[in-house]
């Protein structure tokens, strides 16, 4: 239980840091960050899911 837990806040922590990271793209460049990131985000999930 600890260690689902543990994984848990580790995974929300990733979140949280990618969340902070993409608004400060999309701050920095405007729509062509804010596009750059959604597009990033999905080769990644579809990355992801062909490697499992």
């Amino acid at each position: 239980m600890i260690l689902f837990l543990g994984i848990l806040a580790l995974i929300v922590a990733i979140i949280l840091w990618v969340a902070k990271v993409a608004i400060g793209v999309v701050s920095s460049f405007g729509v062509i960050g804010f596009a750059v990131v959604i597009i990033g985000l999905i080769l990644l999930m579809r990355g992801r899911r062909n490697s499992v």
